[in-house]
């Protein structure tokens, strides 16, 4: 389980870490909250390079009619833009990243319309 989610592993409250349940209490110096918001921040960064790998390999697997490997890249990558979003409420670059989003989910719809069609035509041709 990652720090973020540990439940001993101490919570944020207004963008500060708040001193972890671990029997000491030693408050944190202001360099070590700087290094825990700049670990924050690189992992968010890598989680959005991410989810914008998935939803670019979603694209190559639709145009390769690979429908449901789309839709599990296009799951994959709305899954990851959720957590950072959820992650850092008070983000700057909050509303492009969900317009992203909002692409991502309008993107696997429209492949998961094309799946459905799929399925139904090949439905069709076994009863025929």
């Amino acid at each position: 389980m990652d720090k973020k989610r540990n439940f001993f592993g101490g919570y944020r409250h207004a963008n500060k870490s708040m001193p972890k349940l671990t029997g000491h209490t030693r408050q944190k110096s202001i360099k070590e909250a700087d290094d825990d918001d700049d670990d924050d921040e690189t992992i968010q960064k890598t989680q959005i390079e991410t989810a914008l790998e998935k939803a670019n390999a979603a694209v190559l697997l639709d145009s390769a009619n690979d429908f449901r490997g789309a839709v599990r890249a296009y799951e994959e990558a709305v899954a990851l833009l959720q957590d950072v979003l959820a992650t850092d409420p008070l983000r700057n670059d909050r509303l492009r990243l969900q317009k992203i989003m909002v692409l991502v989910v309008v993107s696997s719809l429209c492949v998961r319309e094309k799946l459905m069609h799929c399925i139904i035509s090949k439905g069709k041709n076994v009863i025929q």
